[in-house]
């Protein structure tokens, strides 16, 4: 139960970082896109 419990917590955390970054490259590919 505990190793579930960190393990979930750990993806959680994961998934954030992971969303940032994709929110981030997102926002950089539209920027590019209007340059062109």
């Amino acid at each position: 139960m505990q190793a579930n419990a960190l393990n979930s917590d750990s993806t959680k955390t994961e998934k954030e970082r992971l969303n940032r970054m994709l929110e981030e490259m997102f926002e950089e590919a539209d920027m590019w896109l209007v340059n062109e």
